[in-house]
């Protein structure tokens, strides 16, 4: 013991000799300095210190059973922090959408909603004809929307419904379509930038118009591509078109391409959704006659590159169930 408290004076005595030549260095000779000291600190050798933990005393120990048996769940909590400090804790909100029509007091249902890439925005339309904007960044705490949007509506049928929507790869632009034939381009605030051109409900054969002829059913963008576009239609086609460099007639936009679905049977059907595959090289589309059909969107062909007819089944009246919606993993 004795000779360990002589080695600790020599070491704080040699650490305040050597604290008091620092103190009157500078610059490098100080930098040497601390790089020598630091070197023969390697060569010395460590010492431990064996931690010893304290007994609890009798109140200590009876303070941490109680509060153990007053450990409340973790959701109670969470509704006492949110009344108290009204924290945005919780994983779900109700959104004030329009619930009724401004002509007429019946409510309206929600037909349609998409999240832009980026998460900041979401959209939801309904069966007004009115769709609804949301900013999550400056959403106020009811939590309304910050621009509502009539769509479509022609003089004397009243607005059409929304029927599907979907923001564009970049988030800078809406792709919705409505009950009637010709969809519409917004920007994200709103703003129409163009409307498809209607097609000749008179031409029977689908691939010689320029637009839809009935009702639209489904949109999708381009998963790489800013400007392509993808619709459907219960006239019996899927068509491509190019928001910037496509066609125009009288200012409405004009279809590149149409691809004709058919049944089993080789007669026409209702094309009830479309979606795009990640890579962007195909796309799906389902029927009313419950077919999955798997087109190759860079050219345009008379047969699907691939089909499963009556891919859910039939019912029991023997018809075939008809595909509402279809979506792509990230994968593909």
């Amino acid at each position: 013991p004795i000779i360990m408290a002589a080695k600790q004076q020599n070491q704080q005595h040699k650490s305040e000799e050597e604290k008091k030549v620092d103190d009157g260095l500078t610059g490098r000779a100080k930098r040497e300095a601390e790089i020598q000291k630091m070197m023969q600190s390697l060569d010395e050798t460590p010492t431990y210190t064996k931690f010893i933990p304290a007994n609890p005393t009798q109140e200590e120990q009876q303070q941490t059973n109680n509060a153990q048996t007053k450990i409340q769940p973790v959701t109670s909590l969470l509704e006492q922090a949110k009344s108290k400090y009204h924290l945005p804790i919780t994983s779900q909100i109700t959104l004030s959408v329009s619930s009724t029509s401004s002509t007429t007091s019946k409510k309206q249902l929600t037909s349609a909603i998409a999240l832009d890439p980026s998460g900041a925005r979401l959209l939801v339309g309904n069966s007004a004809g009115i769709l609804s904007l949301y900013d999550f960044g400056g959403m106020n705490s009811n939590h309304t929307n910050f621009k509502s949007v009539q769509v479509d509506s022609e003089e004397g049928a009243g607005h059409h419904p929304v029927i599907d929507a979907v923001y564009s790869n970049t988030g800078d632009r809406v792709l919705v379509c409505t009950t009637s034939c010709q969809p519409k381009v917004l920007d994200r605030d709103g703003r129409e930038i163009i409307q498809f051109i209607k097609g000749d409900m008179y031409v029977t054969d689908q691939s010689k118009t320029t637009g839809h002829t009935s009702t639209t059913t489904s949109v999708s963008w381009h998963p790489l591509e800013r400007d392509i576009v993808l619709t459907s239609s219960i006239d019996g086609s899927a068509r491509l078109w190019n928001v910037a460099k496509g066609k125009t007639q009288f200012q409405k936009l004009c279809c590149t391409s149409v691809y004709r679905a058919k049944d089993s049977k080789g007669r026409r059907t209702n094309v009830t959704c479309v979606t795009f595959h990640p890579s962007g090289r195909q796309f799906a589309l389902g029927t009313s006659c419950g077919s999955i059909q798997i087109w190759n969107a860079t050219k345009v062909g008379l047969r699907p590159d691939s089909v499963i007819y009556d891919a859910h089944g039939s019912t029991a009246r023997g018809s075939s169930r008809a595909i509402h919606c279809l979506v792509y993993n990230v994968d593909g």
